[in-house]
């Protein structure tokens, strides 16, 4: 069995470091985000967004990176990260590294959970702030046409005065 040199493994150990760190902030920017999201910070939220999709272009720079020297290891081409470790690195490097890539699948996974639930609550608001905006222009219509879910055409008709008070206004 052949090792990987001392250099290799002092590159991959700051590389995986790097990207830990870059993964740890993404995921204080998304909690940070989140709670601006639903005290109604506009600003905050754009500018975090901001910050976020930055990070985001840093954290790939970093895996490409990480990736590239995973390559240089003997049949390194496609295996993950804790096979190449334990295959290709001595006791003492594999306890110093193998800490460092379970750290790194952990904040990976954290950041796509946190990614997940902000999509959703993202979703939610879009849905809901869509279905007022569909009951107002509703109700200034005197004919409303909807379909069944047979596909029938239904026309419900509205008062005609309701189009010319408030909710028309509105």
């Amino acid at each position: 069995m052949s090792f990987v040199s001392a250099r290799i493994v002092s590159s991959l150990a700051n590389l995986i470091e790097r990207e830990c760190t870059l993964y740890e902030k993404y995921i204080n920017i998304l909690k940070e985000e989140r709670g601006n999201i639903t005290n109604f910070n506009a600003e905050k939220v754009n500018e975090l967004t901001q910050k976020r999709a930055n990070l985001y272009e840093n954290m790939l720079k970093a895996q490409d990176d990480r990736l590239a020297l995973m390559r240089s290891f003997p049949e390194g081409q496609g295996k993950k990260l804790r096979d190449l470790i334990e295959s290709f690195c001595t006791p003492i490097d594999r306890i110093k590294l193998l800490p460092l890539a379970n750290k790194l699948k952990a904040l990976v996974e954290e950041a796509q959970l946190e990614s997940k639930e902000q999509s959703q609550i993202l979703n939610f608001g879009l849905k809901l702030v869509h279905g007022i905006m569909s009951l107002f222009w509703s109700a200034t219509q005197n004919v409303v046409r909807s379909y069944s879910k047979k596909g029938a055409s239904k026309e419900a008709f509205n008062p005609a005065t309701r189009t010319s008070n408030v909710l028309k206004r509105a």
